[in-house]
């Protein structure tokens, strides 16, 4: 597959998530997998989530940018691996933080 342009990714998620049409629904979805198994991947999920167009855009890029961490990582030049540590950690923190209001005994039960 060759590197194709963000608005092209863009309106393939679109035919995904609002088109009615199964047909192109199984398109822009078979089109979308090949996508994410390139190495394009890497470069087109980070620019969808710097987006931040929308929940559907986020999420497939949040997932894209998962599977080729668990399944494609070799793919990256050894000097960026601290950077995706750096952004798994930074990930982690931002989803503890709506629950850092709790107090502990909420979270943790007392015996």
């Amino acid at each position: 597959m060759e590197k194709p342009v963000l608005e092209l990714v863009l309106q393939v998620l679109d035919a995904l998530y609002r088109n009615e049409g199964a047909s192109e629904k199984e398109k822009a979805s078979a089109w979308l997998l090949k996508l994410q198994a390139s190495v394009h991947a890497w470069e087109i999920a980070d620019r969808l989530l710097l987006l931040k167009r929308d929940t559907e855009t986020s999420y497939f890029a949040a997932q894209t940018m998962q599977t080729k961490i668990r399944l494609s990582f070799d793919e990256l030049p050894s000097e960026t691996h601290h950077v995706l540590y750096e952004i798994r950690y930074s990930i982690f923190c931002a989803a503890l933080t709506p629950c850092l209001h709790w107090t502990w005994p909420t979270l943790l039960p007392m015996n």
